[in-house]
């Protein structure tokens, strides 16, 4: 979200560079997902950037969890004054912290190594149409030096869609459905 939305502003439209959105009924807003920053010191472009030894960028993930902590805390209050709507936190650093932590568990070979891209850990430069993918992408977590592989989105969705805290605060997206409007 846009920290210059304010008011009723709040209730209109979709910021997609904060990952956010909603669905619009007859009578209103029904309900909003917001979701918070990834582990962003795990990409393979962060860590090609700062970490020869391949691990997690620490002060970026602390960057991206102290937002996430801050941006809970703003939906919370947002929650209290706005009752008539369903408002939804969606934990995306937990939901990729844990596969590039166990890799293995979750069907990955590679967990900081992207599958498209150039220079170290392909971690250079976007996947664009004058590089090569890798062979098996469903092993990769990263597609390319930041997005997820469809294999890890799929993932991503199935912790949205069917689970709750702590992927989703206070509910899982299937939940939502059922939520009288």
């Amino acid at each position: 979200m846009d920290s210059e939305t304010k008011g009723l502003k709040l209730l209109q439209g979709v910021n997609y560079a904060s990952a956010g959105s909603g669905i619009l009924n007859s009578t209103g807003l029904f309900f909003v997902v917001v979701t918070g920053l990834s582990p962003l010191g795990c990409c393979p472009s962060q860590i090609a950037k700062y970490n020869l030894t391949g691990e997690c960028i620490g002060f970026l993930n602390d960057v991206s969890k102290q937002y996430n902590a801050a941006l809970m805390t703003m939906l919370l209050e947002k929650r209290e004054k706005l009752k008539d709507f369903h408002l939804v936190y969606r934990n995306l650093y937990d939901i990729l912290t844990e596969p590039i932590a166990s890799p293995a568990m979750y069907g990955f070979n590679f967990s900081n190594t992207a599958c498209c891209g150039v220079g170290r850990l392909n971690g250079k430069f976007i996947c664009t149409a004058f590089f090569l993918p890798c062979d098996d992408p469903p092993l990769h977590i990263f597609f390319d030096y930041y997005h997820p592989t469809d294999t890890m989105n799929y993932l991503n969705f199935r912790k949205v869609y069917f689970e709750g805290p702590p992927y989703n605060i206070p509910c899982s997206a299937q939940s939502l459905v059922h939520v009288p409007i």
